[in-house]
């Protein structure tokens, strides 16, 4: 099976209400899990592929909104 990898930025600001401590964790990849409980409508679901949570080179997959649709 093959598989595709992408690399690319992505920047956006989002208002988060929760102590520095675990935004420091979430971003460093140990507390990611945590992020769709601290912004939900942006981030729907992380999923750990490979490794582990605490491990740096773990490959975690991230369910975003990288914008807004609207509908009509």
């Amino acid at each position: 099976m093959a598989y595709f990898r992408a690399h690319s930025k992505v920047e956006t600001e989002v208002e988060i209400k929760a102590n520095v401590e675990d935004i420091f964790h979430i971003c460093s990849g140990r507390k990611a899990h945590l992020a769709p409980k601290l912004c939900p409508e942006i981030v729907h679901k992380v999923d750990l592929h490979e490794g582990d949570w605490e491990t740096h080179g773990s490959i975690k997959v991230w369910t975003f909104v990288a914008g807004k649709v609207k509908h009509k």
